[in-house]
């Protein structure tokens, strides 16, 4: 089992959570016992819950028809147990349910009401086990007008896996979901839990060890990731004693026109300020005094013509280039590009870099080579990717598009994805509000460049 599948940043999808699940029942471990430890841990949360908000009024386990609800029948049962006041209702007809749920379903011993005509008077904590990350299909019938009549009332919901309602792979919801106050899930994060809205409908989630033996991972071979240091720590440059500015790379950054000469100033000292040995801001003759005269750090250059640039991207101890922040759109940006990933250096593309090339995006793609970093946001994504429906599943356009253009993508967003041509993918979850201004996609450019500098 290799390092990367031992730590905790992989994400699991429902076919590859479901072959977990499969792969560890065939290693000797009963699925009701996986069961039986993931209701307990939804009953602890839920307990938790029910105590802090001053362990009052009843507990209603509400269950759909599979494993979810099954997960459901367990945390009744064990809150029960605990002396707490607890109804259950189940969707749907109970004697149709087979396998675990059924065993799960004959060791409750609540008295199981239908979810039709269902009253919430005193109730004061919901457990949400309806459908689990795996849901298919929309929301409709009589599971939709009681999430809708949860949704309106202030009772605090804890859900089981996922919110009833959200596609545990896309992080999708259409127009029917449980607002959750929080969320239990098992064994690993799946997709869902990370992208937006389905963040937000999960309120605080929680993870809980149910005994999947981590060895099914060899067989698994998941490719999506929390963007948290465990994924990239041992990848990351560390500064030694002995080096001198070249062995921390030499990165050059496309110097900007007006009116957005800031933007490539930002990238430039986002370059510096992440590692970079040396950063060369290549300004063009008009915007060079303001340039030199703004930077100290940076070493500015008078790019003359589009000639000067390629003659310094010669120099082999040139690591790595940034193109796009306030460079401008149009065909001189266009040709600095191409010339750019002729040389097959290290490169990033952001803004007017991907933008001069809206009209005929697969010029750019068919001109990568090496390795190359795109960072659009929502616009120009689409532009780029207009076949795209970016709205429909995140994680899978990106994937698409990175395969497509042959770049490791970076999707901006609160939930940016990070998605290479081979289909491994990372999605981010420590954006800060303060993010949303202009001149952070800047910043970010310079950060990539200056890794990928340095050898990341």
């Amino acid at each position: 089992m290799t390092k990367l599948f031992q730590n905790n940043a992989i994400l699991l999808t429902c076919a590859e959570m479901a072959a977990a699940d499969f792969c560890t029942t065939k290693l000797g471990i009963p699925a009701i016992s996986l069961m039986e430890r993931a209701g307990r841990g939804v009953a602890e949360v839920a307990e938790r819950v029910w105590r802090d908000a001053g362990a009052q009024g009843t507990i209603l386990v509400v269950c759909g028809p599979g494993n979810n609800g099954g997960d459901g029948y367990v945390a009744a049962r064990r809150l029960a147990m605990s002396s707490i006041t607890v109804r259950v209702a189940q969707l749907g007809d109970i004697t149709k349910i087979k396998g675990t749920a059924a065993l799960a379903i004959e060791k409750c011993p609540c008295t199981i009401e239908s979810l039709e005509g269902l009253s919430l008077a005193g109730v004061s904590l919901v457990i949400d086990a309806l459908f689990g990350a795996g849901l298919s299909k929309s929301v409709t019938g009589l599971a939709a007008s009681f999430i809708n009549k949860i949704n309106k009332s202030d009772i605090p919901v804890v859900s089981v896996d996922v919110p009833s309602g959200l596609y545990g792979d896309k992080g999708r919801a259409d127009d029917v979901c449980i607002r959750a106050s929080e969320t239990v899930t098992f064994h690993a994060k799946k997709p869902g839990h990370l992208l937006y809205p389905g963040r937000a409908l999960c309120g605080k989630l929680h993870v809980i060890d149910i005994g999947i033996d981590r060895g099914c991972y060899d067989a698994i071979k998941p490719k999506t990731f929390e963007n948290i240091p465990p994924l990239w720590i041992d990848f990351f440059p560390i500064e030694r004693v002995a080096q001198h500015k070249y062995h921390r790379g030499h990165v050059i950054v496309l110097g900007g026109r007006p009116p957005a000469l800031g933007a490539s100033r930002l990238t430039a000292l986002a370059a510096l300020r992440t590692g970079s040995g040396l950063v060369t801001l290549m300004a063009p003759s008009e915007t060079y005094e303001i340039q030199a005269g703004a930077l100290d750090d940076v070493m500015v250059v008078n790019m003359a013509s589009r000639t000067s640039f390629l003659q310094r991207l010669k120099d082999s101890r040139i690591t790595a280039v940034a193109i796009g922040p306030g460079a401008g759109v149009g065909l001189e940006t266009k040709k600095l590009v191409l010339k750019t990933l002729e040389s097959e250096r290290a490169t990033v593309l952001d803004a007017d870099a991907l933008s001069s090339f809206v009209e005929e995006p697969n010029i750019l793609f068919s001109a990568i080579k090496g390795p190359t970093v795109i960072t659009p946001h929502t616009g120009e994504f689409n532009k780029l990717f207009p076949d795209l429906d970016y709205g429909e599943d995140k994680l899978a356009v990106a994937r698409t598009a990175a395969k497509r253009s042959g770049a490791v993508l970076i999707l901006k967003g609160p939930d940016t994805v990070i998605a290479s041509p081979c289909g491994r993918a990372a999605i981010n979850t420590n954006a800060p509000t303060h993010l949303s201004v202009g001149g952070t996609g800047d910043v970010l450019a310079g950060m990539v460049v200056a890794l990928l500098g340095r050898g990341m």
